[in-house]
């Protein structure tokens, strides 16, 4: 079947790293092969071009959707978890709009400056120049903790960088901030990205301790960066790098 640039380097992965951790959920952990298998079978049921909108919190439901949509050259249109009845209609209304441009492999919503939501259609190609990027910047990277959903570029970028290293993505829930600095003690785990509020509760939390030593960047965003939290996680040690978002 033809697939997508992601589809491939998937099923590379799921060809030469068949065995190890892909994704990392608690105690539970998907392998690559286990993951194209997920991703395949979410392929099964989508034409090209179709618009596919589905709840999108930092899991492993959600990634294999997401890459199962893209490899059948779907378009994702991932949603933050628990929209409200009207938030969903809004929401659905506009990815059923004519004038969504062609081209468009994933929609991520976002509220503009109306507070009307507005869909905004990235090309696959985006998301590989950005992961390629950043790659080339930031040190490399041996896991990646997505405490962010897909409805985040932020979220999306992790996945892509993530499927471009053949590292695992470990997962947890971006408001349990005991569970994220857990997640950033695994010594596999390298990177995060997150956005000021979670760096502001993890930094209270720790008291501003240093960072776990295998912690080697800290992307940053998702709104306005206070100029003070970026000196205060730097000056304990923290490798914080302040981030555009595509959106």
């Amino acid at each position: 079947m033809s697939t997508s640039l992601v589809g491939e380097r998937l099923r590379a992965l799921a060809l030469s790293r068949s065995d190890e951790p892909a994704l990392i959920d608690g105690s539970a952990v998907t392998t690559w092969a286990e993951l194209h298998a997920m991703a395949d079978a979410v392929a099964a049921d989508i034409a090209p071009g179709d618009v596919v909108p589905f709840e999108a919190p930092a899991s492993g439901a959600s990634i294999a959707r997401l890459l199962g949509v893209l490899r059948a050259l779907g378009v994702a249109a991932p949603l933050s978890p628990g929209p409200t009845p009207s938030e969903r209609s809004a929401a659905l209304e506009v990815l059923r709009a004519d004038e969504l441009p062609g081209g468009a492999a994933v929609i991520v919503m976002t509220s503009g400056t109306t507070g009307r939501p507005k869909g905004v259609a990235h090309a696959e190609a985006t998301f590989e120049a950005s992961a390629s990027a950043w790659r080339a910047v930031l040190p490399r990277a041996t896991g990646w903790v997505l405490a962010l959903g897909l409805g985040h570029v932020a979220g999306l970028g992790v996945v892509w960088r993530a499927l471009a290293d053949g590292v695992p993505v470990r997962m947890v829930a971006g408001n349990d901030t005991v569970g994220l600095l857990e997640a950033l003690r695994d010594p596999a785990m390298s990177h995060v990205s997150v956005v000021p509020a979670q760096l502001v509760r993890l930094l209270d939390l720790v008291e501003d301790a240093p960072p776990p030593p295998n912690l080697r960047a800290i992307p940053l965003g998702g709104g306005t960066i206070p100029e003070a939290l970026v000196r205060r996680a730097v000056e304990a040690g923290w490798p914080v790098v302040p981030t555009y978002g595509l959106s």
